[in-house]
């Protein structure tokens, strides 16, 4: 067993393709703020690490696999996030169930961004709270 201890995430870099789209996405979309940016690199803050976008012409293959990651965000109130992102335009999944354990239920919803990252909102809820969502 190795002592190598790795601490915590400083940076998820995505590409893309358009760097002002992106920014302005996160930015002014997903209200991220936006520490840096130039032509090519921009660092946005989110709790706990920073996003970082890096100018690519081939965005999605920059990795050279097909699996692309989701940016998972945590969000208090999943209902009312998800209905702030359709009145911005964003076209994003209905609430799912994507774990259970016990009484709580995690639930998300799925969008991308403008180029195509997988991105998603997440919370977790009482069962309760769930069931009373579904009679909604």
């Amino acid at each position: 067993m190795s002592d190598l201890k790795l601490g915590r995430v400083a940076y998820l870099m995505l590409f893309v393709k358009d760097m002002l789209k992106a920014v302005d996405f996160y930015s002014r979309i997903l209200g991220l703020p936006v520490l840096y940016q130039d032509s090519h690199w921009a660092e946005l803050q989110v709790e706990g690490f920073k996003l970082a976008l890096h100018l690519s012409e081939n965005p999605l293959q920059q990795s050279g696999h097909n699996h692309v990651p989701t940016l998972i965000f945590g969000v208090e109130d999943l209902v009312a996030t998800r209905q702030a992102l359709l009145e911005s335009g964003v076209e994003i999944s209905k609430l799912s169930v994507v774990s259970e354990m016990g009484d709580e239920i995690g639930v998300s919803a799925d969008f991308r961004d403008p180029e195509g990252h997988g991105l998603s909102i997440f919370s977790v809820l009482s069962r309760e709270s769930w069931n009373a969502l579904q009679e909604v």
